[in-house]
């Protein structure tokens, strides 16, 4: 990874809402509402994603 990679990674992570960010996926986390990742700034409903994808970027 080049130092000019590794320079918008940092800058990306700066931009973003700060953690923690947890998945909750209903019937697993949860008994009842929809699948989101909980932040300390909105909560996020992904259309489209898979739990795993969630997941994922929950703890990305």
């Amino acid at each position: 990874m080049t130092d000019k990679e590794l320079k918008k990674i940092e800058v990306r992570c700066s931009k973003a809402t700060p953690g923690p960010w947890v998945s909750y996926i209903e019937g697993r986390d949860h008994e009842s509402g929809c699948d989101f990742i909980m932040t300390s700034g909105e909560d996020i409903e992904l259309t489209g994603a898979t739990h795993d994808d969630q997941d994922f970027i929950a703890n990305a």
